[in-house]
């Protein structure tokens, strides 16, 4: 039991950084985050979006039909576009700024 107690740990990366769970048996450091380009964004993040009623009616009916959020839905459609248009290139830095400042009041 205490391999697989200590095999989900360490899939949910709890043991990494300060503070972590770390095995009596093993004498490893913690491993430090590597940042990640800008470009390379992980994570949920929140984002509001105005739509067109009957798109949004179709996004809600689509996760109730089939037994998913619509985080999930929206999720799925996105993984569609990508399938259809592969990859894009990333925004130039100027425009992320411009993002990042206007979401911040002064």
């Amino acid at each position: 039991m205490a391999k697989s107690f200590k095999k989900a740990i360490d899939q949910t990366g709890l043991g990494k950084g300060i503070g972590g769970v770390f095995s009596s048996t093993e004498n490893k450091e913690p491993e430090k985050e590597k940042a990640t380009p800008a470009t390379q964004v992980t994570g949920d993040a929140r984002q509001t979006f105005v739509l067109d009623a009957d798109k949004l009616e179709y996004l809600k009916d689509y996760a109730y039909e089939n037994r998913v959020t619509q985080k999930e839905a929206l999720e799925e459609a996105i993984e569609l576009l990508k399938q259809q248009y592969g990859a894009m290139p990333p925004r130039p830095d100027s425009a992320r700024e411009r993002e990042q400042k206007r979401g911040k009041r002064s």
